[in-house]
């Protein structure tokens, strides 16, 4: 098994999540499959492997306290795809939270689908787009009232 072809097999499997947290985020099969942390589990389990197996063939001058070490780290294809499928799991966490977390805030569909998307495409950008979106759908519902004295 080469790295290409299980980057291929993660993202062909990541993609069904997507497009059902996109295009049907309240639907019984997106609750069962993706809610459900099946995904979460399947790219943690992976994750793991992926990892124990970089951990056992280390380059001792790679690791995370600096740019060189981490560039020595991700200079393997094996530890490149570890680092995508962290990616990958995270983001579809992030994603079905706030699918599951607007249920209670109710931003617009349209909203909801952009945020989405951009958690999709770029993770970090697209929660911090729900968040703003939730907190100014907040703001615009809650409406002070003018007290008369």
């Amino acid at each position: 098994m080469t790295p290409d072809f299980v980057f291929s097999v993660v993202n062909a499997l990541a993609l069904p999540a997507w497009l059902l947290l996109i295009f049907l985020p309240y639907a019984p099969l997106t609750r069962k499959v993706v809610h459900s942390g099946v995904y979460s589990a399947i790219f943690g389990i992976l994750y793991a492997l992926l990892l124990i197996g970089l951990v056992n063939n280390a380059d001792t001058s790679a690791g995370f306290d600096s740019i060189a070490g981490l560039r020595t780290l991700f200079s393997s294809d094996w530890a490149l795809l570890t680092g995508w499928v962290h990616y990958l799991a995270f983001d579809i966490l992030a994603g079905s939270w706030v699918v599951r977390h607007n249920e209670q805030s109710r931003i617009s569909g349209i909203m909801l689908g952009f945020s989405l998307f951009f958690t999709f495409i770029s993770g970090p950008f697209g929660l911090i787009l729900y968040l703003a979106a939730r907190t100014l759908s907040i703001r615009l519902r809650v409406q002070p009232k003018n007290i008369v004295e």
